[in-house]
């Protein structure tokens, strides 16, 4: 099913990588999100050290154009790049203010310097630990709670889903 973008583009590689799966087996679980949520708290586990951004596509993430000014947005001294969620209900039960930036996080351009610099790995891991089974989004308010501070807020559009049509 890979076989046609490979081909289409020579740069490309597809690896699979069996992941352990005693990994994630303390942390929280629902009827709407498995484990498999935790993988992209991992990837720097994968990704070359000379690598030095990642970005990370959500599986139902559709691309309906060049995503090239994605890829070469400005992060500054930021972490990673993420859009904002408009639609936490409530932020207040994770402790963030009403007015906090907080960001969805099915589409993150990640700094891979400033990842393994500033032990965001742990650092997410830490959160999951101390109160992930009070988190309704699990791995995403962990990584709000992670990262608070360190994020560059994109456009809308690299993440945008129908019911941002309501955002003004």
């Amino acid at each position: 099913v890979f076989a046609p973008v490979l081909n289409r583009h020579g740069n490309c590689t597809l690896r699979f990588v069996d992941l352990d799966g005693g990994l994630f087996q303390d942390l929280p679980v629902t009827r709407t999100f498995s484990r498999s949520i935790y993988t992209r708290l991992v990837l720097q586990r994968f990704i070359e050290p000379r690598r030095r951004r990642l970005l990370y596509l959500d599986a139902d993430t559709i691309i309906g154009g060049d995503i090239t000014p994605l890829w070469q947005a400005e992060l500054g001294d930021a972490t990673l790049g993420a859009v904002p969620d408009h639609f936490r209900l409530d932020p207040a039960r994770i402790g963030f203010g009403e007015d906090e930036p907080y960001f969805n996080s099915g589409v993150l351009l990640i700094d891979m310097e400033r990842w393994r610099a500033r032990n965001c790995e742990r650092r997410v891991f830490d959160v999951l630990a101390r109160c992930g089974d009070r988190l309704p989004w699990t791995d995403q308010d962990a990584l709000n709670l992670a990262l608070r501070g360190e994020v560059r807020f994109l456009d809308l559009c690299w993440n945008w889903q129908p019911r941002c049509a309501d955002v003004p």
